[in-house]
């Protein structure tokens, strides 16, 4: 008969992450995906307070575990890195009710270039003001400059400026969670009844968390949302383009 190895039943966590991080190359997908879902019912179960949302609820558990079981980041960022490669298709698919409101949009596009600048101009200046008057450090400022854009692009633009990318991600998902609780009821407050001017000051402050909750409320709204979240990228990059020109010596 021949030898079969015996595993000693353990319930140490680090022997389960190293089991499970031994077979297969994409445990950090399956750990992502299942943390989420829980969070996602926890979120349902009580009610959804915004402070136990499952963006938050997902990053903190994650963290927890990982940090117990002793797995490096790098390891499970290379394990998760499929779900990163989806971001990009995932926001170009927010182009898909763009095209179905096409027609509308074109009837109303004419002062949204304008609400559009001064809708990225100020996400960028509240930033960078509120870190110049608490007197933050340059790197700081550098981190949360580009908090009003989608996370992959937000991360991109903070490398650049020597920022810190995993406090930008973070940051990032707060603005997003704040839009997307606060936005809507705000701005109904305030007077504002047009779905198509909420949906799309909503998607420029709070991008695809934002977008995703008005696509809960109101569709037409959303595809606004939509709009405003991509022509608030494409602008906030131009102008931290243009505001690097002007500060190289």
């Amino acid at each position: 008969m021949p030898d079969v190895a015996v595993i000693p039943p353990s319930t140490d966590v680090t022997v389960i992450f190293d089991v499970l991080n031994g077979s297969t190359p994409f445990f950090g997908i399956a750990l992502t995906l299942a943390v989420y879902h829980g969070a996602t019912r926890l979120y349902q179960a009580v009610g959804s307070p915004v402070c136990l949302h499952p963006l938050l609820i997902a990053v903190a558990a994650i963290a927890v575990l990982l940090e117990a079981a002793g797995v490096p980041y790098d390891r499970y960022y290379r394990s998760a890195e499929p779900l990163h490669w989806l971001l990009g298709p995932v926001v170009v698919l927010l182009a898909v009710p763009l095209w179905r409101q096409l027609a509308t949009i074109r009837e109303t596009g004419v002062g949204l270039p304008f609400v559009l600048l001064i809708g990225s101009i100020a996400g960028i200046a509240t930033s960078v003001g509120l870190a110049l008057f608490l007197s933050a450090p340059d790197v700081l400022i550098s981190t949360l400059a580009p908090r009003s854009v989608t996370t992959p692009v937000a991360i991109g633009l903070s490398e650049s400026l020597g920022g810190v990318p995993a406090i930008t991600a973070l940051v990032v998902i707060l603005t997003g969670l704040l839009g997307a609780t606060i936005g809507w009821p705000f701005l109904t407050a305030f007077g504002f009844r047009d779905p198509r001017a909420k949906g799309f000051a909503i998607g420029v402050a709070a991008h695809v968390i934002g977008t995703a909750r008005v696509f809960q409320i109101n569709s037409l709204a959303g595809a606004f949302a939509s709009l405003g979240m991509i022509l608030n990228t494409v602008m906030t990059v131009a102008l931290f383009g243009v505001a690097q020109l002007f500060m190289i010596p």
